[in-house]
């Protein structure tokens, strides 16, 4: 069964904050080709018509391949395919957030420019806990998780949304500690959907003190994976290691479960305290996190580029952003 990042109903929960979400099917004797994506419109009118981008929803995703038996012919046959499809359609580019495992083939032979950015750690979580998860760990992990142990803290795994207002709160609160731009603000509708939509692909963790919830994760989940998504500790618990304790807990939960890995992602610059915090916790080797972008028609795409100019004279047009309008 395919990770769900690249379940179609993943898509449908940015409805209200990206865009609409289309499926994508290509196939042929070469193979299969299934890529769910977000549709958004571009705000100019170019040449009296409307116009779109195309990216992949927050997280890991991109095209996946299925069924390979030749890959370089799969991939011309798509490119060909879908190209004409989004000329059809006033598609003008597309931007991927490429999966860290389960779409390398599409990645590997992309069209496109292909863009290796911040390392992403990773945790196996198959074995024996003491041995292939625990004592692998940083000593200072260990020593945070006993004495978060010892403090009372306590643990509650919930496959629902029975605390979400302490999770929003929580979640809000350090988002505004890391001054977040406000994309990563999510309403309460979001998580409802993601509850909604996705009823087997999630867990919350919370932990307890004295009855208080103080630190908190979703985390998203597919059959192989386990994804460290979204979360918040209060800090005036800090000194009680929850966020150690809580990512124990994670892992535990993982390895009970039969899942092969979690994702704990990466920094917010190379070998930033958040980096090295989530390194803490594996000696695996890191795993790398890449993008992709690709135009489909270059004219319109300057024409959008100008329109952006046009109306924000402030704008130089010299952002590496894609697309480049939207900077």
């Amino acid at each position: 069964m395919p990770d769900l990042y690249f379940n179609p109903n993943y898509a449908k929960v940015y409805k209200d904050i990206d865009g609409d979400s289309e499926t994508y099917f290509f196939e042929s004797p070469y193979g299969r080709i299934t890529y769910t994506y977000i549709l958004r419109k571009i705000k100019w009118p170019i040449d009296g018509r409307i116009y779109y981008d195309i990216v992949t929803p927050y997280g890991y995703g991109g095209p996946l391949c299925e069924n390979v038996t030749d890959i370089e012919k799969l991939m011309d046959a798509y490119l060909t395919a879908f190209s004409s499809y989004c000329r059809e359609h006033n598609i003008i580019c597309e931007f991927h957030r490429f999966h860290l495992f389960d779409n390398v083939d599409f990645r590997e032979h992309y069209y496109g420019e292909t863009i290796e950015l911040l390392a992403n750690v990773v945790v196996n979580t198959i074995g024996d806990f003491e041995t292939d998860i625990w004592n692998r760990y940083d000593r200072k992990v260990r020593k945070n998780v006993r004495k978060a142990e010892s403090s009372g803290l306590e643990i509650i795994m919930e496959n629902s949304t029975a605390h979400l207002d302490d999770f929003i709160h929580i979640y809000d609160k350090t988002m505004d500690r890391n001054n977040a731009e406000s994309y990563y603000y999510f309403g309460k509708d979001y998580f409802e959907r993601i509850a909604k939509l996705l009823p087997d692909n999630f867990m919350y963790f919370h932990v307890c003190k004295d009855g208080v919830i103080i630190s908190t994760e979703l985390v998203l989940c597919s059959e192989k994976y386990a994804y460290s998504f979204l979360g918040g500790t209060l800090e005036e618990y800090y000194e009680y290691r929850p966020n150690d304790f809580l990512k124990n807990e994670v892992l535990k939960w993982c390895n009970r479960t039969g899942r092969e890995k979690f994702i704990l992602g990466g920094g917010y610059h190379k070998d930033d305290g958040i980096y090295k915090y989530k390194r803490s916790f594996t000696p695996d080797p890191d795993v790398s996190f890449y993008i992709g972008k690709y135009i489909f028609n270059e004219d319109i795409y300057k024409k959008a580029v100008m329109a952006r100019k046009k109306e924000d004279p402030a704008f130089t047009g010299e952002s590496g952003y894609f697309p480049l309008y939207r900077a």
